[in-house]
C-alpha cells in the first residue's frame, strides 16, 4: 500500500492534509508566508496495521540451547 500527498501552500502556520491507503493524516509545521514549505516539517500518522508472527519450520531458538 502506499499513499501520496500534494499540498498548496495556504499561508503560515500548522495544516492538516487527509492521507489515504496506510496514511491517516499529515501535519504541515512551521510554514512561512510565501509559496513555498520554507523550513517546514511533516508529521505522519499512520494507520493502525495489524501483525501477526507465525514460527515457520522450528525457526525460533530457545533461550539456553
Amino acid at each position: 500500500m502506499n499513499d501520496t500527498f500534494e499540498n498548496i501552500d495556504k499561508g503560515k502556520g500548522t495544516q492538516l492534509v487527509s492521507g489515504s491507503g496506510p496514511v491517516s493524516s499529515y501535519l504541515i509545521h512551521g510554514d512561512t508566508n510565501g509559496k513555498d514549505l520554507g523550513s517546514s516539517r511533516v508529521e505522519i500518522t499512520f494507520k493502525p496495521i495489524k501483525v501477526t508472527l507465525q514460527e515457520l519450520n522450528d525457526c525460533v531458538n530457545s533461550v539456553g540451547n
